[in-house]
């Protein structure tokens, strides 16, 4: 057997695209988990910036007697639709893409429902962790001088 013969035989190949298919998961893994990562960001941001702009009407609610809950929900208020609007987009968007990637998919068929619910659900549990800072922001506020335009007296 020659030195050639043993460098390129099958099990040299199959080593080859192995190492080929593991950096393309890999790759593919680091840019999802950037892609929830910046979705989170996103969804923190737009929360934190309408509770910066309601403020004012959030103090009021607060000094008239709403309850933490009312307020809990005035701000899930703006984040259930963004996020129900995003997971039915991507389930819907899922099906199709996930067949020209189902090559890559090892023990996994492209349309497995366990793998579309889990995905929908680690995307849902970030989606409401991400609500957390905002909601706690808002369950703080109380009305001061400043909110009510007593900042002089």
């Amino acid at each position: 057997m020659t030195a050639s013969s043993s460098a390129t035989g099958p099990k040299t190949a199959r080593c080859a695209a192995g190492g080929w298919r593991r950096a393309l998961a890999a790759v593919l893994v680091t840019f999802s988990g950037l892609a929830l990562t910046l979705a989170a960001m996103g969804l923190y941001s737009s929360l934190a910036y309408l509770v910066a702009q309601r403020r004012r009407e959030i103090a009021v609610r607060v000094a008239i007697g709403s309850r933490p809950r009312d307020v809990v929900g005035l701000v899930l208020k703006e984040a259930v639709p963004v996020v129900g609007a995003g997971l039915l987009a991507g389930t819907l968007l899922s099906v199709p893409l996930t067949r020209l990637l189902g090559a890559q998919l090892y023990g996994v068929s492209p349309t497995d429902p366990i793998t579309h619910v889990m995905i929908a659900s680690i995307v849902a549990a970030t989606a409401m962790a991400a609500t957390v800072a905002p909601i706690l922001r808002a369950l703080r506020i109380e009305l001061g001088r400043r909110e009510v335009g007593l900042v002089g007296f």
